[in-house]
């Protein structure tokens, strides 16, 4: 067995683990109070959970998986609230709230922001450890998919703070959404 395909199946038995417990506490959520159980949920359960993995590695490739936990995180906040959120409504809660978002975030969006933050800041770090620019293979292809996201061209030029790569992102969602209900009050 080669070693990428134990790193896919490792991944996917993690992520699959995080989801499961994701569920897990959702529904233990239920049993205390709303802003209590919302408090929880965005601040200690979700993506700060979550961070450190899709940093660290290449989530961004499984974008399934990471579909299936942002899925998880909204239905949980939908018991909570007593809400059906659609997807306009789950997008402007995965904003932050100084896009008048709740703040939950999305798995899908971080994981690839998040993983060109970890990367373009341990760049300096390799370079001094192996006395070169060290290139990550899977560096382009964020890229590709972080350009997509964004509809930026270039890097951010601060590249080092993962809210360098979010920010636009997020902001990118946010006039979609304004634009959105600009036409619908037309």
């Amino acid at each position: 067995c080669s070693y990428r395909v134990k790193l896919h199946y490792s991944f996917y038995t993690v992520r699959v683990h995080q989801i499961a417990d994701l569920r897990r506490l959702c529904t233990r959520l239920e049993n205390i109070d709303a802003h209590h159980a919302f408090f929880l949920l965005k601040n200690s359960f979700s993506l700060p959970k979550l961070l450190y993995t899709l940093r660290t590695s290449p989530c961004f490739k499984h974008q399934d998986l990471l579909a299936e936990y942002d899925e998880t995180l909204y239905s949980g906040l939908e018991k909570l609230c007593n809400i059906k959120l659609d997807s306009t409504a789950r997008i402007q809660a995965s904003l932050p709230a100084r896009m008048s978002g709740l703040g939950l975030g999305s798995a899908v969006r971080l994981a690839v922001s998040g993983y060109l933050a970890s990367v373009t800041s341990c760049n300096t770090l390799c370079r001094g450890i192996l006395g070169y620019d060290f290139v990550d293979p899977l560096k382009e292809e964020a890229m590709t998919l972080w350009r997509e996201m964004s509809g930026q061209e270039c890097a951010p030029r601060d590249a080092f703070p993962q809210k360098s790569w979010t920010t636009p992102v997020n902001q990118r969602l946010y006039d979609q959404l304004i634009s959105e209900s600009d036409e619908q009050n037309k």
